[in-house]
């Protein structure tokens, strides 16, 4: 792990991908700067959105296009991947916005996420490399192409509920939470957590399939119980109160969580060896 850049590329070709890296994070960092022009706009309880937020029909070189909100009766919306969902707040401090399934009935007592409906998934210096790149390895089933890595509206949180139905009753694990309102005769709906950031078929008892998942929040903002205790009432609780998707990569690269001057040196240094 230590030699991780040299075990992609040779150090030449090191060089030669971070400057067009950085080249290309360079100008949409001054895509972002140039965003005067740019008028912030409201929707609904949303206020003076600005970069990297965008509508519909402004100008091209206004926000980024994969962060466009569309406002429908008082709410804005965006698409992410396969879904639909809610924009519910904003924090520019932290560099990213909160958003609720659209598509989840709300009213319901007993609530089942979609199962075609995955937003990006994002891990530190996994993205920049691979970013894309289907987890064949992690599912099987033909939705993989769907559950991609995503250097724009990454996932802040990396805890998940994974949603499977099983033919047969599961009595011998706890981390199988009974989803009693959504079981029938041979059908047996339960509802587990993943912390591991993804919810992995081949983890599954051999009379378990895939129903459904959808990201509830990190720990780290999940205080008030353990998440891995919780029941089914207390997960669709989380569920309905959304999770955080990340602004656009160039803002953590200028802000200096993975910033240039670090990759040059680090990379700098492993091409030495």
């Amino acid at each position: 792990m230590a030699n991780s850049c040299a075990a992609f590329l040779h150090p030449s070709a090191i060089c030669k991908a971070l400057l067009v890296f950085i080249s290309v994070t360079a100008v949409r960092a001054a895509d972002a700067g140039g965003q005067g022009h740019c008028p912030h706009f409201s929707c609904g309880d949303l206020h003076n959105i600005s970069y990297p937020f965008r509508r519909p029909g402004d100008p091209p070189e206004c926000g980024v296009k994969a962060y466009e909100l569309v406002c429908i009766h008082g709410k804005s919306t965006i698409r992410i991947n396969t879904g639909t969902y809610f924009v519910t707040s904003i924090n520019y401090t932290a560099h990213s916005f909160r958003v609720v399934d659209a598509n989840l009935d709300m009213h319901s007592s007993c609530p089942l996420p979609r199962w075609d409906q995955f937003p990006y998934t994002y891990t530190w210096g996994s993205s920049y490399w691979r970013s894309g790149q289907a987890l064949h390895d992690m599912f099987p089933n033909s939705y993989t192409s769907w559950y991609v890595f995503h250097s724009d509206l990454g996932l802040v949180d990396d805890d998940w509920a994974c949603f499977i139905n099983c033919s047969q009753s599961i009595t011998n694990s706890s981390r199988y939470k009974p989803v009693n309102c959504l079981s029938a005769n041979n059908s047996f709906v339960y509802v587990m957590i993943s912390v591991s950031g993804y919810c992995i078929v081949s983890s599954l008892g051999p009379s378990c399939g895939y129903l459904a998942m959808i990201p509830i929040g990190s720990s780290r903002t999940n205080t008030s119980k353990n998440l891995e205790n919780t029941n089914y009432t207390d997960i669709i609780e989380y569920v309905r109160k959304g999770f955080s998707v990340r602004f656009p990569v160039d803002d953590y690269l200028s802000g200096g969580v993975w910033n240039t001057s670090w990759i040059l040196e680090a990379c700098r240094n492993n091409s030495a060896r």
